[in-house]
Protein backbone atom coordinates (compact mmCIF):
# COMPACT_ATOMS: atom_id res chain seq x y z
CA UNK A 1 0.00 0.00 0.00
CA UNK A 2 2.82 2.36 0.82
CA UNK A 3 4.30 1.69 -2.61
CA UNK A 4 0.97 2.48 -4.25
CA UNK A 5 0.60 5.70 -2.26
CA UNK A 6 4.13 6.72 -3.11
CA UNK A 7 3.50 5.96 -6.76
CA UNK A 8 0.30 8.02 -6.76
CA UNK A 9 2.03 10.89 -5.02
CA UNK A 10 4.85 10.79 -7.54
CA UNK A 11 2.35 10.76 -10.42
CA UNK A 12 0.54 13.71 -8.91
CA UNK A 13 3.78 15.63 -8.56
CA UNK A 14 4.76 14.80 -12.11
CA UNK A 15 1.35 15.88 -13.40
CA UNK A 16 1.58 19.11 -11.40
CA UNK A 17 4.96 19.78 -12.93
CA UNK A 18 3.61 19.07 -16.40
CA UNK A 19 0.61 21.36 -15.82
CA UNK A 20 2.85 24.09 -14.46
CA UNK A 21 5.14 23.75 -17.46
CA UNK A 22 2.15 24.00 -19.79
CA UNK A 23 0.84 27.09 -17.98
CA UNK A 24 4.28 28.67 -18.19
CA UNK A 25 4.46 27.89 -21.87
CA UNK A 26 0.99 29.33 -22.45
CA UNK A 27 1.93 32.45 -20.51
CA UNK A 28 5.16 32.71 -22.49
CA UNK A 29 3.27 32.26 -25.76
CA UNK A 30 0.80 34.97 -24.72
CA UNK A 31 3.62 37.35 -23.79
CA UNK A 32 5.33 36.58 -27.07
CA UNK A 33 2.07 37.19 -28.93
CA UNK A 34 1.64 40.55 -27.20
CA UNK A 35 5.22 41.49 -28.05
CA UNK A 36 4.63 40.53 -31.67
CA UNK A 37 1.43 42.61 -31.76
CA UNK A 38 3.26 45.57 -30.22
CA UNK A 39 6.10 45.28 -32.71
CA UNK A 40 3.61 45.11 -35.57
CA UNK A 41 1.67 48.12 -34.28
CA UNK A 42 4.82 50.21 -33.98
CA UNK A 43 5.95 49.15 -37.45
CA UNK A 44 2.51 49.91 -38.88
CA UNK A 45 2.47 53.27 -37.08
CA UNK A 46 5.87 54.23 -38.49
CA UNK A 47 4.71 53.27 -41.97
CA UNK A 48 1.64 55.49 -41.66
CA UNK A 49 3.77 58.30 -40.28
CA UNK A 50 6.07 58.04 -43.28
CA UNK A 51 3.17 58.14 -45.71
CA UNK A 52 1.71 61.06 -43.79
CA UNK A 53 5.02 62.89 -44.24
CA UNK A 54 4.80 62.30 -48.00
CA UNK A 55 1.28 63.71 -48.03
CA UNK A 56 2.53 66.70 -46.03
CA UNK A 57 5.23 67.40 -48.59
CA UNK A 58 2.53 67.35 -51.27
CA UNK A 59 0.45 69.75 -49.12
CA UNK A 60 -2.35 67.19 -48.83
CA UNK A 61 -3.03 68.13 -45.23
CA UNK A 62 -6.29 66.21 -44.88
CA UNK A 63 -4.80 62.90 -46.02
CA UNK A 64 -1.74 63.46 -43.84
CA UNK A 65 -3.96 64.03 -40.79
CA UNK A 66 -5.90 60.82 -41.51
CA UNK A 67 -2.67 58.82 -41.68
CA UNK A 68 -1.28 60.34 -38.50
CA UNK A 69 -4.57 59.70 -36.70
CA UNK A 70 -4.39 56.03 -37.73
CA UNK A 71 -0.75 55.96 -36.65
CA UNK A 72 -1.74 57.31 -33.21
CA UNK A 73 -4.46 54.66 -32.93
CA UNK A 74 -1.80 52.00 -33.54
CA UNK A 75 0.79 53.60 -31.24
CA UNK A 76 -0.97 55.96 -28.80
CA UNK A 77 2.21 56.68 -26.83
CA UNK A 78 4.23 57.92 -29.80
CA UNK A 79 4.91 61.52 -28.77
CA UNK A 80 6.23 62.64 -32.17
CA UNK A 81 2.95 61.61 -33.83
CA UNK A 82 1.03 64.18 -31.81
CA UNK A 83 3.63 66.83 -32.61
CA UNK A 84 3.36 66.25 -36.36
CA UNK A 85 -0.45 66.10 -36.32
CA UNK A 86 -0.57 69.27 -34.23
CA UNK A 87 1.41 71.14 -36.87
CA UNK A 88 -1.06 69.94 -39.49
CA UNK A 89 -4.03 71.12 -37.42
CA UNK A 90 -2.42 74.59 -37.52
CA UNK A 91 -2.38 74.47 -41.32
CA UNK A 92 -6.09 73.65 -41.22
CA UNK A 93 -6.86 76.48 -38.75
CA UNK A 94 -7.82 73.95 -36.06
CA UNK A 95 -6.00 75.77 -33.29
CA UNK A 96 -7.69 74.06 -30.33
CA UNK A 97 -7.00 70.62 -31.81
CA UNK A 98 -3.37 71.63 -32.33
CA UNK A 99 -3.01 72.78 -28.72
CA UNK A 100 -4.43 69.46 -27.48
CA UNK A 101 -1.96 67.49 -29.58
CA UNK A 102 1.03 69.58 -28.51
CA UNK A 103 -0.05 69.21 -24.88
CA UNK A 104 -0.37 65.43 -25.26
CA UNK A 105 3.08 65.30 -26.82
CA UNK A 106 4.49 67.15 -23.80
CA UNK A 107 2.73 64.78 -21.38
CA UNK A 108 4.41 61.85 -23.14
CA UNK A 109 7.75 63.62 -23.53
CA UNK A 110 8.26 66.66 -21.33
CA UNK A 111 11.63 67.36 -23.03
CA UNK A 112 10.07 67.93 -26.47
CA UNK A 113 10.88 71.62 -26.81
CA UNK A 114 9.48 71.74 -30.35
CA UNK A 115 6.03 70.84 -29.03
CA UNK A 116 6.31 73.61 -26.44
CA UNK A 117 7.39 76.12 -29.08
CA UNK A 118 4.55 75.21 -31.43
CA UNK A 119 2.05 75.22 -28.56
CA UNK A 120 3.18 78.72 -27.60
CA UNK A 121 2.60 79.88 -31.16
CA UNK A 122 -0.81 78.20 -31.18
CA UNK A 123 -1.73 79.94 -27.92
CA UNK A 124 -0.73 83.20 -29.54
CA UNK A 125 -2.95 82.48 -32.56
CA UNK A 126 -5.75 81.79 -30.09
CA UNK A 127 -4.98 85.15 -28.39
CA UNK A 128 -4.13 83.34 -25.14
CA UNK A 129 -1.13 85.57 -24.50
CA UNK A 130 -0.48 84.54 -20.89
CA UNK A 131 -0.15 80.85 -21.72
CA UNK A 132 1.95 81.65 -24.76
CA UNK A 133 4.32 83.65 -22.56
CA UNK A 134 4.61 80.82 -20.03
CA UNK A 135 5.73 78.44 -22.78
CA UNK A 136 8.14 80.98 -24.26
CA UNK A 137 9.59 81.65 -20.78
CA UNK A 138 10.06 77.92 -20.20
CA UNK A 139 11.98 77.64 -23.46
CA UNK A 140 14.25 80.58 -22.65
CA UNK A 141 14.90 79.33 -19.10
CA UNK A 142 15.91 75.81 -20.19
CA UNK A 143 19.63 75.82 -21.00
CA UNK A 144 19.33 72.40 -22.64
CA UNK A 145 16.89 73.62 -25.28
CA UNK A 146 18.41 74.19 -28.70
CA UNK A 147 16.09 76.70 -30.35
CA UNK A 148 16.27 79.95 -32.26
CA UNK A 149 16.21 82.36 -29.33
CA UNK A 150 15.69 85.26 -31.69
CA UNK A 151 12.47 83.68 -32.91
CA UNK A 152 11.26 83.21 -29.33
CA UNK A 153 11.91 86.85 -28.46
CA UNK A 154 10.18 87.84 -31.69
CA UNK A 155 7.09 85.78 -30.84
CA UNK A 156 7.07 87.26 -27.33
CA UNK A 157 7.10 90.70 -28.93
CA UNK A 158 4.16 89.71 -31.12
CA UNK A 159 2.33 88.53 -27.98
CA UNK A 160 2.81 91.94 -26.41
CA UNK A 161 1.55 93.67 -29.56
CA UNK A 162 -1.69 91.71 -29.11
CA UNK A 163 -1.88 93.17 -25.58
CA UNK A 164 -1.02 96.61 -26.99
CA UNK A 165 1.99 96.80 -24.70
CA UNK A 166 4.18 98.43 -27.33
CA UNK A 167 7.00 99.51 -25.02
CA UNK A 168 7.69 95.96 -23.83
CA UNK A 169 7.19 94.69 -27.36
CA UNK A 170 10.02 96.98 -28.50
CA UNK A 171 12.24 95.45 -25.81
CA UNK A 172 11.46 91.92 -27.00
CA UNK A 173 12.06 92.80 -30.65
CA UNK A 174 15.36 94.38 -29.62
CA UNK A 175 16.41 91.12 -27.94
CA UNK A 176 15.43 89.29 -31.13
CA UNK A 177 17.59 91.64 -33.21
CA UNK A 178 20.52 91.10 -30.84
CA UNK A 179 20.19 87.35 -31.45
CA UNK A 180 19.68 87.65 -35.23
CA UNK A 181 20.88 91.06 -36.45
CA UNK A 182 20.33 90.21 -40.13
CA UNK A 183 16.63 89.39 -39.83
CA UNK A 184 14.63 92.15 -41.50
CA UNK A 185 11.32 90.97 -40.06
CA UNK A 186 12.50 91.78 -36.55
CA UNK A 187 13.41 95.34 -37.51
CA UNK A 188 10.13 95.75 -39.36
CA UNK A 189 8.05 94.78 -36.34
CA UNK A 190 10.10 96.90 -33.97
CA UNK A 191 9.67 99.82 -36.34
CA UNK A 192 5.90 99.36 -36.33
CA UNK A 193 5.85 99.20 -32.52
CA UNK A 194 7.90 102.40 -32.35
CA UNK A 195 5.40 104.07 -34.68
CA UNK A 196 2.60 103.03 -32.30
CA UNK A 197 4.58 104.73 -29.53
CA UNK A 198 4.91 107.87 -31.64
CA UNK A 199 8.72 107.50 -31.88
CA UNK A 200 8.92 107.99 -35.63
CA UNK A 201 12.53 109.16 -35.63
CA UNK A 202 13.66 105.82 -34.17
CA UNK A 203 11.33 103.85 -36.42
CA UNK A 204 13.04 105.47 -39.44
CA UNK A 205 16.26 103.59 -38.73
CA UNK A 206 14.45 100.25 -38.48
CA UNK A 207 12.60 100.68 -41.76
CA UNK A 208 15.86 101.69 -43.44
CA UNK A 209 17.45 98.49 -42.12
CA UNK A 210 14.52 96.45 -43.45
CA UNK A 211 15.04 97.89 -46.94
CA UNK A 212 18.65 96.73 -46.83
CA UNK A 213 17.99 93.28 -45.35
CA UNK A 214 14.71 91.95 -46.77
CA UNK A 215 13.67 92.55 -50.37
CA UNK A 216 10.21 91.05 -49.73
CA UNK A 217 9.47 93.84 -47.24
CA UNK A 218 11.28 96.58 -49.11
CA UNK A 219 8.23 98.27 -50.64
CA UNK A 220 6.15 98.43 -47.45
CA UNK A 221 9.20 99.47 -45.41
CA UNK A 222 9.82 102.30 -47.89
CA UNK A 223 6.21 103.43 -47.52
CA UNK A 224 6.41 103.26 -43.71
CA UNK A 225 9.64 105.24 -43.76
CA UNK A 226 8.01 107.90 -45.91
CA UNK A 227 5.16 108.15 -43.40
CA UNK A 228 7.71 108.55 -40.61
CA UNK A 229 9.44 111.37 -42.46
CA UNK A 230 6.06 113.04 -42.91
CA UNK A 231 5.23 112.63 -39.21
CA UNK A 232 8.41 114.37 -38.09
CA UNK A 233 8.07 117.12 -40.70
CA UNK A 234 10.64 115.90 -43.17
CA UNK A 235 10.09 115.23 -46.87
Amino acid sequence: EQAVVASCTAMTLVQDLIDEKKRSKDAFDERQRQRDILRYQKWYSRLLQFRGALYTRSKKWGLAILDLTSAIDADPVGASLYLERGKLWIKNDRIESAIRDFSTCLKLDSTCFRARFHRARAYLMDKDVDRAFRDFDALLDDSNVVVNRGEIFFMRGCSLIVKQDYRKAVEEFTHAIEESPRNGTYYFNRGNALVDLGEHDLALHDFTAVMELDSSLQLVAKLNRANCYSSIGMT
